[in-house]
């Protein structure tokens, strides 16, 4: 096996020395490009997605500060984080209405991805407080029926979504580079591409997700996220987003797994999403007492091939000075995560 070659952390960069700008002055994303670290479990574990339409503005916190019932927010938020999901705004590219009003608004349930069999549902609501009691740990357990059953009048979506993330209240990278690229992305694919609320890592912006995959992906350009639209038809990735280095994980995974995944894929060129399956190398016991070396931890996972075949790797996190993780924030330290063959 061939290992990819993994970038190293530039000293200079790392410190926030190299730029010589004030902290916050320059985005920070333009200072993460420079440190060209890998993306690998950028991505926050997430184990389904639910996503209800909202114009208008969308403040830092935005199921609470936006045109949404602040109270109706704030419950669906609390109920789908409990679960471990994940709820996002999501506004048609370029919509500059301010508000809904009574119109009824697109609603959006992806998960099963940790099951292998992953699924987007898509409906109209008038009402997303419909939305707050739905039956979340079936949800989070990848139980489609249960959804439906809850509000029948959802039906499964044909088509996989890009989602991209435009949040400028939350970071300016969001808003100054995500628009771009979901511009050009909606040009070229229509109504399969949304604005969303914050999806973590505007260090890497812009950023991007794909459901039902839950593939996070960074440092995106237009046609990039094209690529990866039109390779989740099949539920896969384009090989541009392993060779390019866009890929920050699959959100059912730890952060970890997430890395020892997309090393593999990168190895063999594997671009099915639902292909590989990543698990702890050894049992909890000793999972729980691996030694941690320095600022490093080291944990052994097996990457199994649905068509049988395997791979034992060990993933080094290490916590290293870092440039600014969002606009405006003094340079600090970040999880890194490297691979290697065990």
């Amino acid at each position: 096996m061939t290992a990819q070659p993994q970038p190293p952390v530039p000293a200079a960069a790392a410190s926030g020395a190299a730029n010589g700008a004030a902290p916050g002055r320059e985005p920070c994303s333009r200072q993460w490009d420079r440190l060209a670290a890998p993306l690998w479990g950028s991505a926050a574990r997430t184990a389904f997605w639910v996503c209800v339409e909202q114009p208008g503005p969308w403040g830092v916190h935005a199921l609470v500060e936006s045109r949404l019932d602040p109270a109706v927010g704030a419950a669906l938020d609390a109920a789908t984080r409990s679960a471990g999901g994940r709820p996002l705004l999501i506004r048609a590219v370029g919509d500059r209405r301010q508000d809904i009003g009574t119109t009824l608004r697109r609603v959006y349930l992806a998960g099963g991805a940790a099951t292998g069999r992953p699924w987007l549902l898509q409906g109209l609501i008038a009402d997303p407080s419909a939305l707050v009691d739905l039956p979340w740990a079936q949800i989070a357990g990848g139980d489609q029926a249960a959804v439906r059953a809850a509000l029948p009048d959802l039906e499964p979506c044909p088509d996989p979504l890009l989602l991209v993330c435009t949040n400028g209240k939350r970071d300016r990278c969001c808003a100054e580079r995500g628009r771009a690229v979901a511009g050009y992305a909606a040009g070229q694919r229509g109504a399969t591409v949304w604005e969303c609320t914050h999806t973590g890592g505007h260090r890497f912006a812009p950023t991007g997700l794909i459901l039902p995959a839950g593939a996070m992906l960074g440092r995106l350009d237009g046609p990039v996220a094209v690529a990866a639209l039109d390779a989740a038809r099949d539920g896969s990735l384009p090989e541009v987003v392993l060779a390019g280095g866009h890929l920050r994980g699959l959100a059912h995974l730890e952060p970890a797994a997430q890395a020892a995944d997309a090393y593999i894929r990168g190895t063999i060129g594997e671009t099915s999403s639902a292909a590989l399956q990543v698990t702890p190398a050894d049992d909890g016991l000793l999972a729980r007492l691996r030694g941690r070396l320095g600022s490093r931890t080291e944990t052994s996972y097996v990457v199994r091939h649905r068509d049988g075949r395997s791979w034992p790797v060990v993933v080094t996190a290490r916590k290293v000075p870092t440039p600014p993780a969002s606009c405006g924030k003094a340079p600090g330290a970040e999880t890194l995560y490297a691979v290697r063959p065990a």
